[in-house]
């Protein structure tokens, strides 16, 4: 009896193709959102702002997992970990961001990591000389982590240039500045 799962044994002119090379660059619009094949080349236009943009294209990869997964934190943090590791979905994008809106996100970088950590040495140098000096050693207690949620929040918004909403079977649901959007 003959294996009915086996690979055919003679394959005559046909030709497979996981990928169509023509449509790997087609971006298209859903409401607000770009909807891109996975590894898709945006267009030489900032993301942000739709300025014309001639230089090197910034490598975006994403991870998204389903917003109700969110509720499993309630539960338990490490069961959320474990579950949104396991769903998750990847993407990877090229896009263009013009000069501005790079610097801006060279910025905001330097504010999340620069700024996290003073304010992380705030917060240690505080709670370090806190049996000398109570009244300022709590103020700096209390500057350290203000800052560090501060420098988290501003640097993650001004490095935001696009981001994920959905991804599934290999294409991706973005949010991208509302000028590149209405040109697509």
């Amino acid at each position: 009896m003959e294996n009915p799962y086996a690979p055919p044994k003679e394959i005559d002119d046909v030709v497979v193709s996981n990928k169509d090379e023509t449509q790997q660059n087609v971006l298209s619009r859903e409401g607000n959102l770009i909807v891109c094949p996975d590894n898709a080349t945006w267009p030489d236009r900032c993301a942000v702002c739709n300025a014309p943009v001639s230089g090197p294209k910034l490598t975006r990869r994403f991870f998204w997992h389903p917003s109700w997964i969110y509720l499993l934190f309630l539960v338990s943090w490490l069961i959320y970990l474990i579950v949104a590791l396991i769903v998750r979905k990847k993407g990877t994008v090229h896009i263009s961001v013009c000069e501005e809106h790079r610097k801006r996100r060279t910025a905001g970088i330097l504010i999340a990591s620069l700024g996290t950590a003073l304010s992380l040495i705030l917060l240690i140098a505080g709670a370090v000389m806190s049996d000398s000096n109570g009244a300022v050693a709590g103020a700096m207690v209390l500057l350290g982590i203000v800052g560090i949620i501060l420098c988290l929040v501003l640097g993650l918004v001004m490095a935001k240039t696009v981001a994920p909403m959905k991804i599934v079977d290999g294409i991706l649901w973005v949010r991208a500045g509302k000028a590149f959007t209405d040109s697509i």
